[in-house]
């Protein structure tokens, strides 16, 4: 799963910004490489100051 992350880093990256997100962080079983077919992606994110993540959607 890291491996098709950080193939698609600039996508992922992109369309953070287009949705108010800044600074984008992996963190979890991905990152430690003990994900699995049932593993989730836990991200991290900043949000754009005076935004909020509801402004996202």
């Amino acid at each position: 799963m890291l491996d098709d992350l950080q193939e698609k880093r600039g996508v992922v990256l992109e369309k953070a910004q287009e949705h108010v997100m800044k600074n984008v962080r992996v963190f979890g079983s991905v990152v430690r490489s003990k994900a699995n077919s049932a593993s989730d992606l836990d991200l991290l994110v900043d949000v754009e100051e005076g935004r909020s993540l509801f402004d996202a959607f």
